[in-house]
């Protein structure tokens, strides 16, 4: 396998842990909740923000709020600027490892994880905000999903991981339902069903 994530060896979902390192894994991309992992098309060559340590995708809500949820693909490297949501109850992820640089002065970060993803966020700091973690301890380094690493800090903002709450369930089903009146997706998988 190349170390390129969008090869044409890497169409059938199997993603490089990290691209730059050529490692790689013999496993298709894992699913959170959402059944077969997303195949991408790039043109040849390309290589999209978010597989490159030195490339990561840059999610900026400065002066407003940035949103991530629904079905959506995560790649390895996230750099964050300002408020913003990310939402992985129905995410996909290209990495086990998914690296977060928080770079941020002032706003709110939401972090929803689902039961069984993993966190590191001891490498994090703040200044005059704030940090809070609404998980178990001895949930944050166990179970299967991948591992996300925060680093980086925030000045005068807030970061905040926490499992979906109910609300956040109910958006997530209304989505899945929706997509599946227009045709975008088959029936709820039950997973966010059990959840609940």
């Amino acid at each position: 396998m190349t170390s390129q994530p969008w090869s044409e060896e890497n169409k059938g979902g199997f993603w490089p842990t990290y691209p730059e390192d050529g490692a790689s894994s013999d496993k298709p991309a894992a699913s959170a909740s959402t059944g077969p992992a997303v195949t991408p098309s790039a043109p040849q060559g390309y290589t999209p923000a978010g597989y490159r340590q030195d490339d990561p995708l840059v999610l900026s809500g400065m002066f407003g709020d940035e949103r991530r949820d629904g079905a959506w693909l995560v790649p390895p490297y996230l750099k964050i600027k300002g408020g913003v949501t990310l939402d992985f109850q129905r995410a996909q992820w290209a990495s086990e490892i998914i690296s977060i640089d928080v770079d941020a002065k002032f706003g709110e970060i939401l972090l929803i994880v689902p039961v069984g993803w993993r966190v590191d966020h001891d490498r994090f700091t703040t200044s005059m905000g704030s940090s809070t973690v609404k998980i178990d301890p001895s949930q944050l380094r166990s179970g299967k999903g991948p591992l996300l690493i925060i680093t980086g800090s925030i000045l005068l903002g807030s970061l905040t991981i926490r499992h979906p709450s109910w609300w956040d369930r109910r958006r997530a089903r209304r989505q899945l339902k929706q997509e599946a009146k227009n045709g975008l997706i088959s029936p709820q998988p039950p997973s966010i069903e059990q959840q609940r």
